[in-house]
């Protein structure tokens, strides 16, 4: 029986070190939509950055999906077909949780932290910047924080538990310390874990995260907040 607690203990450990792994290594195809280092918007390789991005993509979302398969409790982490009332409630999830970060966003006042982003969509770096916001970031982080921590490394925690607990994951290990942009932060992605919990699939999950950063990089171009 001791044997087995330890195993089960180091397996347990083996996992949450592997996710740290693996929340380090799905943002590398990220690298590819701002300039490097001594490039300038007049001056960089976009063939470089295209191959980043597309061989990045392609391969760890390969491994990200199927260490979700493994460690996840769910393993059927979206449906067939989406019901109007799962429709329904992810599209209030995306109206609530932008509302909150916006409204928060705008009290904590000006944040310069997307300005390589606004840069990069000045350059011909604005499609590889497009797809890494609103398709590729949400699909890996949504398969890493909603399928292995959320219903997996936490889903002893319950529901309600593992969601909470998991947004807070996800707002600090993205460099907030405490302070309103992170509450903004917050506001959306515990939209992202209550629409996985809720309608149990994934699909929906990637859409409300992938909408809410298109609408935040709208909102930053136009300088609303």
């Amino acid at each position: 029986m001791v044997v087995k607690n330890i195993e089960k203990i180091l397996r347990y450990g083996a996992a949450w070190f592997a996710a740290c792994i693996l929340f380090i290594v799905i943002e590398i195809p990220s690298m590819a939509e701002t300039l490097w280092p001594g490039e300038s918007v007049h001056s960089f390789s976009l063939g470089r950055h295209w191959l980043l991005f597309i061989l990045a993509t392609a391969v760890i979302g390969v491994i990200a999906f199927a260490f979700a398969r493994h460690v996840s409790d769910d393993e059927t982490p979206w449906r067939s077909r989406i019901s109007g009332d799962h429709w329904r409630f992810a599209a209030l999830m995306l109206v609530l949780g932008f509302a909150g970060q916006t409204l928060l966003s705008f009290l904590a006042g000006p944040d310069h932290s997307g300005d390589d982003i606004l840069l990069a969509m000045r350059s011909s770096l604005a499609p590889i910047t497009v797809l890494a916001l609103v398709v590729v970031s949400p699909f890996l982080e949504e398969i890493l924080f909603q399928m292995i921590i959320q219903n997996g490394l936490l889903v002893k925690l319950g529901g309600i538990g593992s969601v909470f607990v998991t947004a807070l994951l996800f707002t600090f290990v993205h460099g907030y310390g405490f302070s309103l942009a992170t509450a903004a932060l917050f506001c959306s992605v515990l939209s992202y874990g209550t629409t996985y919990y809720v309608t149990k699939d994934l699909r929906l999950a990637i859409l409300v995260h992938g909408l809410s950063n298109l609408l935040s990089l709208v909102v930053n171009m136009l300088g609303i907040a």
